[in-house]
């Protein structure tokens, strides 16, 4: 019935994921040339931190609608649960 309205959200939300991934590269490559004073490390690999988790949401978000379509996508554990869908 809002199948379409499911697979727009899905591309928004996709595409608000890229858009920060390509800000934070950003960030990433202007903090690697700070050095923490007292870890004597660059501060790039804290700052890896955000681009990681957006990489591995973006792969999560990618392989839900593939296998199950874009309705379960944002989907709750626990609906997820109460519904029996489950694998």
């Amino acid at each position: 019935k809002m199948n379409w309205l499911n697979t727009l959200t899905v591309i928004i939300g996709i595409a608000i994921i890229v858009t920060m991934l390509v800000a934070c590269h950003e960030y990433v490559l202007q903090e690697l040339v700070v050095e923490s004073p007292m870890l004597g490390v660059s501060k790039g690999w804290f700052a890896m931190a955000m681009p990681s988790g957006l990489v591995l949401m973006l792969v999560h978000v990618l392989r839900i609608w593939i296998d199950q379509g874009s309705a379960p996508v944002f989907r709750g554990e626990t609906e997820t649960l109460v519904a029996g869908d489950v694998k």
